[in-house]
């Protein structure tokens, strides 16, 4: 008994690290540091606390390690976000199957200038849920259920968006931080650089 125990703990450890060699990643787990450590996040819905896609977004950015500041220079424009909802299928008694899609415009921004790093972007997702002409109380619950975690989805989205920045952002924080007051830098080049990547 104790020698099948061991030879079942081996064999999953070994399954693990041959995972972990080719790269293999759980959903959930998988590596979000991002490029920049603050960040400024402006909303068109609002941003406040009844604002639940700014809520999602910057609880994402949080757990990145993102710090939330209003002089970054960065700043995260989120668009209107919307719900398209529609019936996929009709069963029998009056059963019905309908996909939610979750639109989250956004744009990405340098503070110090107003160019756009990403302008016109909009992550999506979507999800279904199924219910009936005998189960209208409970109809609500499950659509916001399911709203709640498309909203998670899309920030989760636009972090992974967000990591292919790291080129632009780099440069960005580190002319910030790095500007000269002598004649003749060639700090305009590099800015030149930023917007025409």
């Amino acid at each position: 008994m104790k020698r099948r125990a061991l030879l079942s703990t081996t064999l999953a450890l070994a399954a693990t690290l041959t995972l972990s060699a080719c790269g293999f990643q759980l959903r959930g787990y998988q590596d979000t540091t991002l490029p920049f450590s603050t960040l400024t996040v402006n909303s068109s819905d609002g941003g406040g606390t009844r604002d639940l896609a700014y809520q999602a977004v910057t609880r994402a950015l949080k757990n990145a390690d993102v710090t939330l500041d209003a002089t970054a220079p960065l700043r995260l424009n989120l668009g209107k976000s919307s719900f398209d909802e529609r019936e996929l299928t009709f069963g029998d008694a009056g059963s019905q199957e309908r996909q939610v899609v979750f639109t989250l415009p956004y744009s990405v921004q340098r503070t110090r200038d107003g160019a756009y790093l990403e302008d016109q972007q909009s992550v999506e997702t979507s999800g279904t849920y199924t219910t009936s002409e005998d189960r209208l109380l409970s109809r609500d619950s499950q659509r916001s259920d399911l709203e709640d975690d498309l909203r998670r989805e899309a920030a989760q989205q636009l972090i992974e968006r967000l990591q292919t920045l790291k080129p632009n952002a780099q440069r960005l924080e580190s002319s910030e931080t790095g500007k000269s007051d002598a004649p003749g830098t060639d700090q305009p080049q590099a800015d030149n650089e930023s917007l025409s990547q």
